[in-house]
C-alpha cells in the first residue's frame, strides 16, 4: 500500500483491509444481487422462519406485531454481527 504520496501506518492498513473486508461481507463489493436456489439449505431454513412467524403473528393481538418486528430484527442484527466478526477473523 505504500506508494508515491500513499503512505500508511501498519494499523491504518488493518484498519483498510477490516473496512474492505467489512464490505464484501455486506455485499458492498459486488455488482450482483443476492440470490439463494430453492431446495437449499438456505431456502428451507428461510421458509421455516417465515412459517414460524407467520404462526405466531397470528396468536398475537394486532397491537403486539410491531414487537414482534422489533425482536426479528434486533434477533437478526445480532446475528449479522456476530457472523461479520467470525468472517473478519477468519482472516
Amino acid at each position: 500500500m505504500r506508494g508515491k504520496g500513499n503512505c500508511h501506518t501498519v494499523q491504518e492498513e488493518g484498519n483498510i483491509i477490516r473496512q474492505i473486508l467489512e464490505d464484501l461481507y455486506h455485499g458492498n463489493l459486488t455488482v450482483s444481487g443476492q440470490t439463494f436456489r430453492r431446495g437449499t439449505k438456505y431456502a428451507r431454513a428461510l421458509a421455516r422462519l417465515a412459517e414460524t412467524e407467520d404462526a405466531l403473528g397470528r396468536k398475537l393481538a394486532p397491537e403486539d406485531h410491531p414487537l414482534l418486528a422489533k425482536y426479528a430484527m434486533a434477533s437478526a442484527g445480532l446475528t449479522s454481527v456476530s457472523l461479520e466478526e467470525a468472517y473478519i477473523e477468519g482472516f
